[in-house]
């Protein structure tokens, strides 16, 4: 059991790093997925039958689910270049068992493992590694950070993710700033770029801030509000609303430093720079190029989307066909409006049955957080905290059965 211990705390200290891969010829084999796929020894060593039955009967449910999607798509005689969707395999013909839906399911597979996992086996003994894990990626954004105002270049020498083969595409996007006079970088660490820093790191502010772990939500604040994206402002407003109007989970310190912190970002708008405009009123203008890239695939899916067959606006055209840059219209297109439904459903059923707790209430706040940035801002199903809250989430729920 110890080896097993062992195991899951590495597991964890990993699973919020995504921009470092053993192989670069294999974008998804980050250190993460790859325990992910060993995470099914353990059930295996304990003997845990209903692990191996959950998981079988979900795997079946989702081949035929892609089965029949890939049935219907033989209805349609669509040309996909008229669209400019951003596929995410090369093949540009409407075609069944496209390279993509294997690659993507894979993705999709360690993320339900990881689920899986921390579902069965989640136990408080292991919420310090969840905080250490998140304190070594503020501190390797922080590096990046400083070394960016001493060299005026990336000090990023972990990452290596690529995307594309030859004509490659780095997995860890580096992005700068103007603020006035003064250049600075957008905290990143060792995630694909700011905007995902800011999505995978808002779980664990709020755990942090549940496990009341002053400091380091301090840290998590500072480094999300470094982060400098559309996503961070979304997030803070959500967990602002939530707190106000639904459910106070944050102490009255924390909600007066998030408070000051967008009170700085706004006395640094009037001081005459141009930040409001890069973070706020460019995102909705398609002069800005992130803002209309987004509108374009936006659109591009929508359009799409209404030209397939009826059966394959109910089932999609099969899961990896594209990927747009929020996850409600990848996922309209990918698995259709069942699958959106199944998805919405399994994301919030525990935010409305669980129990009131400080925990279930943390747990609540994660997930509502976790959905609204992936369905708006943050097109990323396979970022594994997600699917490990989660997991802890309908552990709450299976506690709560057993003791009634």
């Amino acid at each position: 059991m110890q080896i097993c211990d062992i195991f899951v705390k590495l597991w964890i200290i990993v699973i919020p790093i995504s921009s470092l891969v053993l192989n670069q010829q294999i974008p998804g084999l980050t250190i993460a997925n790859i325990l992910a796929i060993f995470s099914i020894f353990i059930p295996g060593i304990l003997k845990n039958k209903q692990y191996f039955i959950l998981l079988g009967s979900v795997v079946l449910i989702f081949f035929i689910y892609e089965i029949i999607g890939q049935i219907f798509i033989i209805e349609n005689d669509l040309e996909i270049n008229n669209f400019g969707m951003r596929l995410i395999s090369p093949d540009t013909n409407l075609e069944i068992l496209r390279s993509s839906l294997f690659t993507q399911s894979a993705y999709l597979l360690c993320g339900f493992l990881t689920f899986l996992f921390f579902y069965f086996y989640y136990s408080k003994n292991i919420d310090k590694t969840i905080l250490y894990s998140s304190i070594i990626m503020c501190l390797y954004g922080i590096y990046e950070f400083l070394y960016f105002l001493i060299y005026k270049e990336s000090g990023d020498f972990l990452s290596n993710r690529i995307f594309g083969g030859v004509d490659y595409i780095n997995g860890s996007f580096f992005q700068t700033i103007d603020i006035g006079i003064y250049s600075i970088n957008k905290m990143k660490s060792l995630t694909g770029e700011p905007s995902m820093f800011a999505f995978t790191m808002f779980p664990y502010l709020i755990f942090s801030s549940y496990k009341k772990e002053l400091l380091i939500t301090l840290m998590l604040i500072t480094c999300i509000f470094m982060s400098l994206c559309s996503t961070m402002i979304l997030g803070f407003m959500i967990i602002i609303i939530y707190n106000r109007y639904i459910n106070k989970i944050l102490k009255k310190p924390i909600n007066l430093i998030i408070f000051i912190s967008l009170l700085i970002l706004l006395s640094i708008i009037i001081l005459k720079t141009d930040l409001l405009s890069k973070l706020i009123f460019d995102k909705f203008t398609t002069e800005n190029e992130s803002t209309g890239e987004r509108f374009d695939l936006l659109v591009a899916n929508f359009e799409f989307f209404s030209n397939v067959s009826f059966l394959n606006k109910i089932f999609g055209v099969g899961f990896g066909f594209s990927r747009s840059t929020d996850l409600f219209t990848t996922l309209l297109v990918n698995v259709g409006i069942l699958g959106v439904l199944l998805f919405s459903a399994i994301y919030l059923y525990p935010v409305i049955m669980l129990d009131k707790s400080k925990f279930n209430n943390c747990l609540k706040l994660i997930l509502i957080v976790n959905f609204f940035l992936m369905m708006i801002s943050v097109s990323e199903f396979a970022y594994l905290p997600s699917w490990m809250f989660l997991g802890i989430a309908y552990k709450g729920l299976s506690i709560a059965r057993g003791a009634t």
